[in-house]
C-alpha cells in the first residue's frame, strides 16, 4: 500500500511539474545545484536550522526568508537583505540568490533601518 501511494505521488508530482513554465522549472532545478564557493545546494542551506538564539542566527533566518521571497518572483524588482555591511549583503545575494551568476546592478541601498519603522511604513 505504501509503495502504491508513493508511486501515485510521484506520478502526480511529475504531472504537475510538466505543466509549469520552463522558467519556473529552471528555478526549481537551480535549488539543487551546489554553490561552487560553499559546496552546498541552496536547498541544503535553506533546510539548515538555527542552532542558537543569537542576533546572527536570527539575521541568517531573515536572510533565508529574503532569498525565498525574491526567488518566488521570476523577475524580482526589489530584494532586501539584512546584513551588517553592504559588502556582506552583496555576498549573501551572490552566494545564495544568484549562485555565482550575474547579479543585476544595485539601484539603491538603504542603511540603518530600524525594523519597527520599516514595518510601520509597509502597512
Amino acid at each position: 500500500m505504501v509503495a502504491s501511494a508513493r508511486e501515485m505521488a510521484q506520478t502526480e508530482t511529475f504531472r504537475r511539474m510538466t505543466r509549469l513554465p520552463p522558467e519556473v522549472r529552471d528555478k526549481l532545478d537551480a535549488v539543487l545545484v551546489p554553490n561552487p564557493s560553499t559546496g552546498r545546494t541552496r536547498l541544503a542551506w535553506l533546510q539548515r536550522e538555527a542552532t542558537a538564539i543569537t542576533p546572527s542566527a536570527i539575521l541568517a533566518e531573515i536572510g533565508k526568508l529574503t532569498v525565498l521571497r525574491a526567488s518566488a518572483r521570476l523577475e524580482p524588482r526589489a530584494v532586501g537583505v539584512t546584513a551588517f555591511t553592504v559588502d556582506d549583503a552583496l555576498s549573501i545575494l551572490d552566494e545564495e540568490l544568484f549562485s555565482g551568476g550575474p547579479r543585476p546592478p544595485v539601484a539603491c541601498v538603504v542603511e540603518d533601518v530600524a525594523l519597527g519603522s520599516a514595518r510601520a511604513t509597509r502597512e
